[in-house]
């Protein structure tokens, strides 16, 4: 992936989950919903690795975690990409 023209090397579930978002600009993705895209439904990981993975992605794309431009957290409902 590519931002501001500079390569930001980003895992595979990283690029799936920002992939997912890009999909639908605007709407609000449950962690639950990104979970389930990322695993299926009966898969043993948990839920709060999706706040991890989101962390990790915003270190990378973030300028700064206090002004949040591309990846917006909805307060007990999970994260939405900006723009929309």
């Amino acid at each position: 992936m590519r931002l501001r023209g500079e390569l930001v090397p980003l895992t595979a579930k990283e690029f799936e989950i920002l992939s997912l978002l890009a999909e639908s600009p605007g709407e609000v993705f449950t962690r639950r919903r990104i979970y389930e895209h990322l695993w299926g439904e009966a898969s043993e990981v948990d839920e709060n690795s999706i706040t991890v993975f989101m962390r990790k992605i915003r270190e990378k794309i973030e300028d700064s975690p206090s002004e949040l431009r591309y990846l917006l957290a909805v307060w007990r409902v999970g994260y939405k990409p900006a723009g929309g």
